[in-house]
């Protein structure tokens, strides 16, 4: 489903990333550790087509996404990558079920019984009609969960999706997180520092 072949990314030429190889088939999952600064974002921002590499290719379905044209991306991304930010970008004049909305409608989908059962899975139905500067930190960060899943994604990418997150809630997203991924047969790759979820993914990759 995923794979990438010498990544190297080039924010000045003295300071070069380069990143493993990563071969992730349909409904495997992978947890991507490292210390800050190690590159674990920008690695997410390059599989999620935010950021093109300075070296190598990322393939989904044996298709180079960068091969794709820049007025074409945002159309393919909305349909194939489902991003969790670590810090939520939504539209503040709209509520979050109007986010989601507007998601689907970028991934050329419309399904609102999704949204109801995202955020009734998320213990977030309550909040379906208030604007994102109503919610928690916790609220926006499973929000965000939310609308990354809307669109059935075949690539999950999550940045830090349960930093924000209590045990209990740790928990329940991570178990959305994988029903989501093993229901669409969707790959799950989460970038994370939280040494909890250590103990629950075997496939991991630990950048240096």
């Amino acid at each position: 489903m995923l794979q990438t072949l010498q990544l190297e990314h080039h924010y000045t030429v003295k300071d070069k990333i380069t990143f493993p190889d990563i071969i992730c088939k349909a409904g495997d999952t992978f947890l991507i550790l490292g210390q800050s600064g190690v590159g674990k974002t920008t690695l997410l921002h390059i599989l999620g087509g935010l950021l093109r590499p300075t070296k190598g290719s990322v393939s989904i379905d044996g298709k180079n996404m960068y091969d794709i044209s820049a007025s074409k991306m945002d159309a393919y991304r909305g349909h194939y990558i489902g991003i969790i930010f670590q810090q939520a970008h939504f539209v503040q004049a709209l509520t979050v079920k109007e986010n989601l909305l507007l998601a689907q409608q970028m991934g050329g989908t419309s399904d609102k019984n999704k949204i109801d059962e995202l955020l009734s899975s998320l213990n977030i139905d309550h909040k379906a009609d208030k604007y994102p500067e109503n919610l928690s930190q916790g609220e926006k960060q499973r929000a965000a969960i939310a609308r990354a899943l809307v669109n059935n994604p075949k690539i999950i990418l999550a940045d830090e999706p349960t930093s924000a997150l209590d045990d209990n809630n740790c928990n329940e997203v991570v178990q959305l997180l994988e029903q989501q991924a093993k229901e669409a047969n969707a790959a799950l790759i989460i970038v994370t520092h939280d040494n909890r979820l250590t103990e629950i993914f075997a496939n991991q990759i630990i950048l240096q």
